[in-house]
């Protein structure tokens, strides 16, 4: 992607006035404060000086991005909703001692059991969204989901009319720990609590006003695109996907014949210093360095400690062959004196010799094998190490260009992503 200073930082259409501006040429005012201080020119101004640019263009579906803003924090325009699980925690501590609880307590809807050795049971399941009448059906009740550190239980607990019992799975854990750390036990809540019932059914809106307010602060301090809330750019998408195409193509591990050369334990663990000591063992076997490459126990090559083994034995005995031909050539020399050579025969000099002479034959016969299996390997391990790379550079194109997805206009004009930052979606909600 070109940087910031290689094109120009104000697309055409777009007035600006060394601000932010909040109006493109031509189209109505778009009002980025909303009705409440929503979050507008101050956070999107700070984002997009951050990363050198004064606007962000309007798209292909002709909506301004100062719309398209104004659209998606809409909801941090109207007043903050309550959060459940704070008036959970306030009926919760009018029943138990606030200073036993650990954690946050949650909403969630019990379901009594009969009791089990005098102690009152109940199972739960998560509470999605406000009950309705028939959620209530067969004794279900919206209870606190609470911990309390410790495992005794008070009696004005257990006798309270709130408490509906000890978490079903928490009761099991009794009969196998006699001491466990802490325990569960649900209180069941009041609905007709006005502020409970408004902040239980206006849980999902919580949740969705929550998401728009980190996915602001992330676009202010440069974490997410400001332009992730613009549609994804359909060309961009196909550059994305081609790249990944791409990189799923480059997959070619070692065949199964220079597989066993090797024998590699594992194809996908080897890299590029794998690599340097088959050539560097190649060169070794060859005669072409001296150096000989290390080997390592559990190596992802372990044949590789077997070539150059060969390798080694191969040098000891050439060297000794070459010494063995000298003795041999003085035998045959015919000025060599004859009791000389009569003392030779008697010792088995020349005997001796000749068998060196032809081990380091024989041998030669195994290095030009292993040579041959060595040459074949690296060949094969060059091309599998450059296609990963291949692969890897296609995925960082394609995670590069992810920061463009939703950038309006082509993605070589996209500003660069600053380090740290996500692409131009939005971030996943757990």
């Amino acid at each position: 992607m070109t940087s910031a200073a290689d094109r120009s930082r104000v697309p055409a259409g777009i007035t600006t006035g060394g601000q932010f501006a909040t109006q493109a040429r031509g189209e109505a005012a778009v009002d980025l404060t909303g009705p409440a201080g929503l979050p507008a020119a101050d956070q999107l101004d700070a984002a997009l000086a951050r990363l050198g640019i004064d606007e962000v263009p309007t798209g292909v579906d002709g909506v301004p991005f100062t719309e398209h803003w104004a659209t998606r924090f809409a909801a941090l325009g109207e007043p903050e909703p309550p959060r459940a699980v704070d008036e959970v925690a306030r009926q919760v501590s009018g029943v138990v001692d606030p200073e036993r609880i650990k954690g946050e307590p949650n909403a969630v809807l019990a379901h009594p059991r009969p009791p089990l050795g005098g102690k009152p049971r109940v199972e739960w399941s998560t509470l999605q969204h406000f009950p309705d009448p028939t959620s209530l059906m067969h004794g279900a009740k919206v209870a606190g989901y609470v911990h309390l550190t410790g495992r005794n239980l008070p009696a004005e607990l257990v006798a309270h009319p709130r408490y509906l019992g000890v978490d079903l799975e928490a009761d099991a854990r009794w009969s196998d720990e006699p001491d466990p750390t802490d325990v569960t036990v649900l209180i069941e809540l009041d609905l007709d609590d006005d502020a409970l019932t408004d902040a239980l059914a206006r849980r999902d809106e919580r949740r969705s006003w929550e998401q728009s307010r980190a996915l602001a602060d992330d676009i202010a301090t440069g974490k997410v695109a400001p332009w992730s809330i613009c549609p994804v750019n359909a060309d961009t998408k196909a550059l994305i996907d081609a790249e990944h195409a791409a990189s799923r193509a480059r997959v070619e591990p070692m065949s199964r014949e220079h597989e066993s050369d090797l024998g590699t334990r594992d194809s996908r663990r080897l890299n590029r210093a794998d690599l340097q000591r088959v050539t560097a063992t190649l060169s070794y076997l060859r005669g072409e360095s001296d150096e000989e490459p290390q080997t390592h126990y559990n190596d992802p090559i372990w044949g590789i400690a077997n070539h150059v083994r060969a390798g080694r034995e191969h040098r000891e005995k050439v060297a000794k062959a070459a010494v063995s031909q000298a003795g041999l050539d003085l035998a045959a020399d015919p000025s060599t004196d004859p009791q000389v050579l009569a003392a030779l025969e008697e010792v088995g000099a020349v005997r001796d010799w000749n068998t060196r002479v032809r081990w380091a034959a024989q041998s030669q016969k195994r290095i030009d094998t292993c040579i041959a299996e060595v040459s074949a390997a690296a060949d094969d391990l060059s091309r599998m190490v450059d296609e990963r790379d291949e692969r890897a550079a296609h995925a960082d194109r394609a995670k590069d260009l992810a920061w463009a997805l939703r950038w309006p206009g082509p993605s070589d004009e996209c500003p660069d992503a600053p380090d740290g930052a996500r692409g131009g979606t939005e971030p996943s909600w757990g």
